[in-house]
């Protein structure tokens, strides 16, 4: 049995073909397009219009007749272009199923039947589809072409808006889309009022839409609340009948034989033959992929491990004997109604659970903190003022002493969906921080999990709280390699408000910093600031960080410094790349160099090992730590592997691209590899390895975190900078 990539080698059979060049204008461009729809327009870097017809006949048009050699590197981006747009008309013109998009081509079945909601429920009356969609791209691997063909589920909404109205369904607060003409929709953003018509809002303003032709985005939010309001306390059992039926549908013995089955249509299909191409079987890469070695990691006395709870458990943390909160003191904040309950939670949380696996000896006993001296202060009603209250109670046992090591603040599930000014756990969060007091959440419904469970639970949240008091649990095992290292990463979240209609916000240039042992140094934040003042803004937060480390990592002159730059934009913001060149150049008395590598989970490359048949969870799923080079500077790694999967019912893992950005002056794409693999196992969050290594985790955490405070009137960020905020309190 063999391992094999979803990808086919595609290729003209005559790679010489005429074109006609022109000199690009906006109006010809769209001009062109329109008078002659058989052809094919290109406008490349050259600010030319390179024009495709399959018989070569270019004698309407005005501009230059040239033969090109589609397999030379200056025309490698137009023959990607040239083959999607073939494969994408060849489709369309079948008639069965049209096209959606480019980047990638998608093909939603138009089949009623293999709609997954309708086998799920045996219902016809549910108002989305969940459709099979298929997924093709078009990519150089190793300076071979190649066809990408994917597998997924596309949500669609069946009725329009007058159709929820009618049932009594509360439309107001979501996210909407207007048919404009048949099948073709566009998004008007999120419904004001719903009368005889709709009234949407879309970046801060207003219009209104007839009902007849207004959709509900079929997104899980929406479908969700729908099921909510239909199935109430029968929601959940509904819903997990679906999401069998999708995952069914995602797992990798299935996906790989529905991609070999549309790979055979799109082999045999004329128009893909008549104009000369070639599509040829599955590629097997067996012998091509590669396993990264396992991290090692350090605890308390310099011991190392490859097995962190082992580690933990007879070496102790890494900072056990200078950790400076020992007999720590607690307060505890929770609910009149439940004290008993947390009381006996808090004290398994502390104590530990007799027999639990990993969490027999407790906080106190795993990190070695000695006893922990606890205090509660209760509150009526789920209320930011009752909370408040409590809080201010606590704050004021405290007054005449030394302040509280840690706040435990019990919170409920459903706080998620309310306002920010109305979350407790926001106004808890923004007091305790306001007094450098480290803070950690817990969920009424954690309280009333059963011991097995709950120990598992407890095992994570006391990693995140001795991390959050400044501890370090371990670090990764440094390799020996330059003066210093630096791993950075580059950080933002989108942050909206759907209930309260309000345009979303970009908190951006959120900076962690770590060393390349994995030690988190500090963090930056740039103002969240429109695109044409991010330039600048991030020049500045990252030339601060600089000044910070040399002074605390004693660099001199002379030194060789590594500085790896982690992102998960899409495209790896020039304006980024510009601001580390301006800083690095102002440090030019260090040999500095650098790679900007780009972590993508935005592609639809997956991997099938054949081998793993037999597994009840994760069949066909590749293993974590796989590696497979797509090119000199461009890897597909796998953080997550087929025993990384929560549930036999889980879907097939997918890994992530790894690009170095070519203004990179460090670029051995293994190497980086590695380091993104170590890092992804090094988060403070939880026991199991990360799909995302921790500098694009903890970035994206702290902008998400910030992008909510921010919002509240009393928060200041100035407690960032104090001891509470320069530890992990966003974990």
């Amino acid at each position: 049995m063999s391992t094999y990539l979803n990808a086919y080698p595609i290729n003209f059979k005559d790679t010489r073909k005429l074109v006609c060049i022109l000199q690009y204008s906006e109006d010809l461009f769209h001009n062109l397009k329109t008078q002659y729809p058989s052809f094919i327009f290109y406008k490349d870097k050259s600010n030319n219009i390179i024009c495709f017809s399959s018989n070569q006949d270019y004698k309407e048009l005005s501009g230059r007749i040239q033969e090109i050699d589609l397999n030379s590197q200056e025309y490698q981006k137009f023959k990607i272009f040239l083959l999607k747009s073939i494969i994408k008309r060849t489709i369309d013109k079948q008639g069965k199923n049209k096209s959606i998009g480019f980047n990638p081509i998608s093909i939603v079945s138009s089949k009623v039947e293999e709609d997954l909601i309708k086998k799920a429920l045996h219902s016809d009356d549910f108002p989305f589809y969940a459709l099979p969609t298929f997924l093709i791209d078009v990519r150089n691997i190793n300076n071979e072409t190649y066809v990408l063909i994917d597998t997924s589920v596309r949500n669609q909404t069946k009725y329009a808006c007058n159709y929820f109205k009618t049932l009594g369904f509360n439309l107001c607060g979501r996210e909407a889309y207007y048919e404009v003409q048949k099948g073709n929709l566009i998004k008007v953003g999120r419904i004001k009022q719903c009368n005889n018509d709709i009234l949407c809002e879309k970046d801060g303003e207003l219009d209104t839409y007839e009902a007849d032709k207004t959709y509900l985005a079929a997104n899980y939010e929406n479908i969700k609340e729908y099921m909510n309001y239909v199935y109430k306390s029968n929601a959940k059992s509904q819903y997990d009948k679906i999401y069998n039926e999708i995952s069914c549908f995602n797992k990798g013995q299935i996906k790989f034989e529905n991609i070999k089955k549309f790979a055979r249509y799109i082999q045999n299909t004329k128009l893909i033959t008549d104009f000369g191409i070639q599509i040829g079987n599955e590629f097997e890469i067996t012998n091509d992929i590669s396993f990264l070695e396992k991290p090692q990691f350090t605890f308390a006395n310099s011991s190392t491990h490859g097995i962190i709870e082992y580690g933990l458990q007879n070496f102790g943390p890494y900072s056990k004997l200078h950790f400076d909160k020992n007999n720590p003191s607690i307060c505890v904040i929770c609910a009149e109604t439940q004290k008993g309950s947390v009381e006996t939670f808090i004290h398994k949380f502390l104590k530990g659970i007799d027999g639990h696996k990993n969490f027999s000896n407790g906080f106190e006993g795993k990190f070695g903190i000695g006893r922990a001296s606890v205090n509660f202060f209760t509150f009526r009603y789920n209320t930011p003022q009752d909370y408040k209250k409590a809080i201010e109670k606590a704050l004021e046992f405290k007054e005449d002493c030394e302040q509280w090591d840690l706040a435990l603040v019990q919170i409920e599930n459903h706080f998620k969906e309310l306002a920010v000014t109305d979350n407790p756990y926001f106004t808890s969060k923004a007091t305790f921080m306001a007094r450098n007091i480290p803070v950690q959440d817990f969920t009424l419904e954690m309280v009333q999990q059963q011991d097995n469970n709950l120990g598992y639970s407890l095992n994570n949240m006391a990693l995140a709280v001795y991390a959050k008091m400044g501890g370090v649990p371990w670090l990764l095992q440094a390799i020996p390699t330059v003066a210093h290292e630096l791993v950075i990463g580059i950080g933002c979240a989108y942050i909206s408000e759907a209930h309260k209609n309000l345009k979303e916000n970009r908190v951006m240039g959120i900076t962690t910093v770590f060393s390349g042992s994995g030690q988190y140094i500090l963090t930056g934040k740039s103002n969240a600031v429109r695109n044409t003042e991010y330039k600048n803004e991030l020049t500045n937060v990252l030339k601060d960080v600089f000044d910070k480390i040399k002074t605390s990592m004693d660099w001199f002159e002379g030194d060789t410094i590594r500085i790896v730059f982690h992102s998960m934009a899409k495209e790896f913001n020039q304006e980024e790349i510009t601001a580390v060149k301006e800083v690095v150049g102002s440090f030019n008395k260090y040999n500095i160099e650098y790679a900007f590598v780009k972590i993508s989970k935005d592609h639809i490359f997956e991997i099938f090992d054949t081998k793993r048949k037999m597994e009840k969870k994760g069949c066909f799923a590749p293993l974590r730590g796989q590696y497979l080079p797509l090119s000199d500077y461009k890897a597909l790694l796998c953080l997550t592997g087929g025993n990384e999967l929560k549930r036999v019912n889980d879907g097939h893992p997918q890994g992530v691209v790894i690009s170095i950005h070519k203004d990179s002056t460090f670029k051995d794409i293994k190497y980086l590899c590695r380091q993104i693999y170590n890092f992804s196992a090094h988060s403070w969050r939880s026991y199991f390895p990360s799909p995302l290594p921790v500098t694009i985790m903890y970035s994206n955490l702290i902008a998400y975190s910030l992008g909510w405070l921010e919002k509240l009137p009393q928060w200041d960020n100035s407690c960032l900078f104090q001891k509470a905020g320069r530890a992990k309190w966003f974990l």
